[in-house]
């Protein structure tokens, strides 16, 4: 099982390294072909997250069943075709149908892979393994700024072959490792693999049952998933204008930072559900009080005069939203009985999608280009809005969720396992 579980997660890695290649190389994608904050918003955001929609919910069924194997493989194949096609692209129109391509593929794969990965996994074991999973996403988006950004700066000062970009030989490189990927999971997935039975109850009479509790609690969980992938789409951007840094060294700034700090924030979240009966219980609690640390980390680094002032408060950003997005996911898996797990994960997904990197990043983007002083400030004040209307929105689904959370949870728990 280790191995499997470490496959998978590495496979989440990859998954959010390539969605975050984009934020990296944002600025110089701009100025190529003269994007508005608006446009890079749209690209950022819709151009991913709508069609990621449309194939979760429609493909997300089949996660629980013999398909798995077929969407696991046929979704890194679609989104690694999305990465090569935004280094193609000569358009900003190719590069929303790749941004499509890559959507798509990832939303044929995560529910899928998640799905497998908790069915696998005891209960006492289950904060520890979504612990990893999650980890997988942090890491890939640190490794994303980090490593693409040292890469950009190691590009730009190489002469390339056909005259080509810096930012397209970014994309073209990084979309080898997904060949390695398919590749193991075709030896290590069996193709029979250990999956929760479908039940005989269909997912829209579930969400039916349970209609209040589903509507809050998926207010509550998209608030942290909402200031991630708004920072993350725009964080390096304000390092670019504030600092007058490179995209590349602003890239390896955010994620040093991110790869240390945010996969800590989700190992902790699983820890602290594991070890403290509260915790794991209520899941809902540890979810509001880390999301409310986030305003005054991201206030610092928006504030901060200096880099190192900046980076320390992201630190602290990043440690808060990891805590609070991972006590997010594990109350999707508690409350969901065994043979739907996989459909209401990529119900979950599709709406924190829609939602986090659908409007997230276009919203701020949006609010930049309102402001008219725009620059750096534009951006900061942005995305302090962003976080205070998260926060918001928590604080308004958490009592009803507290009243319904713990019946639901014990009722699925009581549901017969494979």
């Amino acid at each position: 099982m280790s191995l499997l579980v470490l496959l998978l997660c590495c496979g989440h890695f990859l998954v959010f390294f390539d969605r975050f290649l984009l934020s990296v190389s944002a600025p110089l994608i701009s100025a190529r072909f003269g994007l508005s904050d608006t446009v890079m918003g749209l690209l950022l955001g819709p151009a991913f997250a709508f069609i990621y929609i449309v194939v979760a919910l429609t493909l997300g069924r089949y996660s629980d069943g013999r398909f798995r194997f077929i969407l696991l493989i046929g979704g890194i194949l679609m989104w690694t075709a999305g990465s090569i096609g935004l280094g193609l692209s000569g358009s900003a129109e190719a590069l929303g149908l790749s941004r499509l391509a890559l959507g798509a593929g990832q939303a044929a794969f995560t529910p899928a892979a998640l799905a497998l990965l908790v069915g696998i996994a005891s209960p006492a074991q289950r904060g520890k393994v979504l612990a990893m999973f999650t980890t997988g996403s942090s890491l890939g988006r640190g490794a994303a700024f980090f490593g693409g950004g040292a890469l950009l700066v190691w590009l730009g000062s190489v002469v390339l072959p056909f005259q080509l970009d810096d930012w397209r030989a970014l994309f073209l490189i990084t979309a080898l490792p997904n060949l390695i990927l398919i590749i193991l999971i075709a030896t290590i997935v069996p193709r029979s693999a250990a999956a929760p039975r479908r039940s005989a109850r269909l997912l829209p009479s579930w969400v039916a049952d349970h209609a209040r509790l589903a509507l809050c609690y998926a207010v509550l969980s998209v608030a942290p998933i909402l200031a991630i992938q708004t920072c993350a789409a725009w964080l390096p951007t304000l390092l670019v204008r504030k600092f007058a840094l490179g995209a590349g060294e602003a890239g390896v700034a955010i994620g040093m930072v991110t790869m240390l700090t945010a996969p800590t924030g989700q190992i902790i979240g699983g820890l602290i559900t594991d070890r403290f009966r509260a915790c794991r219980d209520r899941p809902y609690r540890t979810l509001v009080v880390a999301l409310a640390l986030v305003l005054p980390c991201l206030v610092a680094v928006v504030l901060s005069a200096r880099l190192d002032a900046t980076l320390i408060a992201l630190a602290g950003l990043n440690l808060a939203l990891g805590v609070s997005s991972f006590a997010g996911i594990y109350g999707i898996q508690s409350l969901s009985p065994a043979g739907e797990r996989g459909a209401i994960n990529a119900l979950f997904l599709a709406w924190i999608t829609l939602i986090a990197a659908g409007l997230g990043p276009l919203a701020a983007g949006l609010l930049s280009d309102l402001q008219p002083d725009g620059g750096a400030a534009g951006i900061g004040n942005a995305l302090i809005i962003t976080i205070i209307f998260c926060i918001v929105i928590a604080g308004c689904a958490v009592r009803p969720v507290s009243r319904l959370y713990s019946s639901t949870a014990a009722a699925a728990a009581r549901e017969p396992s494979p």
